[in-house]
């Protein structure tokens, strides 16, 4: 099991440039919730 650390912006950018990038995944925009543009979660 992998553990993800949510990574706002914009510390996540640093992650954008890493080979590993494509097991990250963008959080998602849902009501009734604080905008975290560009936030990743990073394993």
């Amino acid at each position: 099991m992998k553990k993800y650390v949510l990574v706002p912006w914009p510390h996540s950018q640093l992650f954008m440039d890493h080979p590993r990038f494509n097991e990250c995944y963008v959080l998602a925009d849902l009501d009734n919730q604080d905008v975290l543009e560009s936030a990743h979660f990073v394993p």
